[in-house]
């Protein structure tokens, strides 16, 4: 596949997500929370195929960068509401494309090694989609870090979550000189550390900080069990 192809594969993948997201919500007349996870979820997984189907790292950004204006006219004029949160403040939407960038610049040109990026994003995308559903609907454990209150069970899923997500990646795509030992490893120790960052991040800025950071400590642990 060449590279405007994948942006334009991209494109309408995005457009799809949207697409449902908004069916869902309207047909089905669930609360944005669901539909913005839907979404959240949807379009972090899309770093796997981004690794794989693009060349080009610019070609790659394109689609993100994109996202980010989508995400800022979105928050302007409200196009997309499966996208917004329930009190309209939606930082956290706009700061995940952000890491999407910051990973792929990063990592691009690490070889195998690069999955660590998808190891990051994924924490994200399916982890803190879970905790956020796990813990709206199920939370009755409760601890604060400044002023933001998060569950115990929140955080809980957002670790199985997380774990089930790097494991399954590892497995079936990834690395070419790490055990199925060292690929457990690397999962939980990320998974830990990202619930970790999820739960002492401020508002939305957890979208930011825990995939770019679980992203880099993925990578070191792939150095240390593969050292050259």
């Amino acid at each position: 596949m060449s590279d405007p192809v994948a942006v334009v594969f991209a494109f309408l993948y995005v457009a799809a997500v949207l697409g449902v997201a908004e069916l869902i919500r309207h047909n089905l007349e669930l609360k944005k929370d669901f539909t913005r996870k839907f979404v959240h979820i949807a379009i972090g997984t899309f770093i796997i195929p981004t690794f794989y189907i693009f060349h080009s790292l610019y070609f790659a950004l394109v689609p993100p960068v994109v996202f980010i204006i989508v995400n800022l006219l979105s928050y302007k004029f409200k196009f997309f509401k499966a996208m917004e949160e329930e009190d309209g403040n939606n930082l956290g939407t706009m700061l995940f494309p952000i890491s999407f960038c910051i990973v792929m610049i990063i990592f691009w040109d690490s070889g195998p090694d690069r999955v660590a990026a998808i190891l990051g994003i994924l924490v994200m995308a399916w982890g803190d989609a879970a905790a956020s559903i796990f813990g709206r609907n199920f939370g009755t454990h409760f601890y604060h870090f400044f002023r933001e209150r998060k569950s115990i069970e929140g955080s809980v899923a957002m670790f199985v979550m997380s774990y089930l997500a790097l494991i399954i990646m590892l497995t079936i795509w990834g690395h070419p000189m790490l055990s199925i030992t060292e690929m457990t490893i690397i999962a939980a120790v990320v998974s830990l550390f990202g619930t970790f960052l999820e739960a002492i991040s401020v508002r939305g800025f957890d979208n930011l900080i825990v995939p770019v950071f679980s992203s880099g400590a993925a990578f070191v642990l792939i150095k240390f069990f593969i050292p050259r």
